[in-house]
């Protein structure tokens, strides 16, 4: 895989706007390689999309940080304007922007690549790193005056974007082959992560991730849903022991819905009409005392009392 980052000679891009400096980056033995395709002189153009078709035709895919709706378009007109088939159309293509939005959603103000790099990876840029929007009109200062002291920060930038889009990436695969060990620091991160696999449907890893992290959520929230979850992707593989040890725990913090899948549990699959009645029962203690509305707490109420009475005419039946 090919990380790259384009820096343009427009902020917004559109017909006539130059991708002036192209980053490309590899790893190898996790130490990642850099090239930085600049192009000094606008009519040179040409010949920076050659060299840059070249190593972009010998990787199996690439990965960019946002490049779905910026880098590789912009790339793709330059190597069209010059009437070159793009080698952009034969990897895959990972915008990692979509990905760190699922696993760290809330974790930071926002999903910009340098917020990224210091709130997820620690690194910090030298306090005189330039903001992205500034670039194009620097570059057009250095075409104005032939001034290279223009370029020194713009290449800094770059190199920095590939740098940190490459160890974001390594850092998330370590992640999901967890070689990094779950700690009351990196929970939350976990916990996301295990969100992100359920909403694939990856139940296995879904429930890998979500034990791996259980014993280290302070949210109480958190550890809810944790239990709940989990208590629900073990139902899904009929591993129903580990879902009635979730449940158990979820009820502990006051979940209705544990309470229920507990009683369906001991009616359904442990034949126990007894124990099932307990569990709706302290269900409905549970109601009694919970902070909702009026339309989930009749929602509630008709359900379990529904079940309550159903389960006494079963008990009634089998009777007579």
């Amino acid at each position: 895989f090919l990380f790259i980052d384009v820096e343009t000679s427009g902020e917004y891009g559109g017909a006539g706007v130059l991708c002036f400096l192209v980053g490309v980056g590899r790893i190898s033995n996790r130490a990642v390689q850099l090239s930085q395709y600049l192009l000094l002189h606008p009519e040179d153009e040409l010949a920076q999309l050659l060299e840059l078709e070249k190593i972009l035709l010998s990787a199996k895919g690439f990965m960019t940080y946002n490049g779905k709706s910026f880098d590789l378009p912009l790339l793709q007109a330059r190597f069209q304007f010059h009437h070159i088939p793009s080698p952009l159309h034969e990897g895959l293509h990972i915008d990692l922007l979509q990905l760190t939005r699922k696993i760290w959603k809330n974790h930071s103000p926002n999903r910009a690549l340098r917020t990224m790099e210091a709130t997820v990876l620690g690194i910090q840029r030298a306090v005189d790193d330039i903001p992205g929007w500034m670039i194009p009109s620097i570059y057009r200062d250095y075409l104005l005056t032939q001034d290279t002291s223009f370029l020194t920060p713009i290449l800094y930038h770059n190199k920095m974007d590939v740098l940190s889009l490459a160890y974001l990436y390594l850092h998330i695969a370590d992640l999901f082959s967890h070689l990094i060990e779950p700690t009351p620091e990196n929970a939350p991160t976990y916990f996301r992560l295990a969100n992100f696999y359920q909403s694939i449907g990856e139940t296995k890893r879904a429930i890998l991730a979500y034990e791996a992290c259980q014993p280290y959520l302070l949210d109480e929230d958190q550890s809810l849903h944790t239990f709940e979850t989990l208590g629900h992707l073990y139902k899904k593989e009929k591993s129903y022991r580990n879902a009635v040890d979730q449940w158990q725990k979820a009820a502990q913090l006051g979940s209705l819905s544990a309470h229920l899948e507990l009683a369906k549990y001991y009616e359904r699959i442990e034949k126990d009409p007894t124990t099932a009645e307990t569990w709706i029962r302290a269900a409905l203690n549970v109601l009694d005392h919970a902070k909702l509305n009026h339309f989930e707490r009749s929602k509630w109420q008709k359900e379990l009392q529904y079940r309550l009475e159903r389960l006494g005419r079963n008990q009634g039946s089998v009777l007579k």
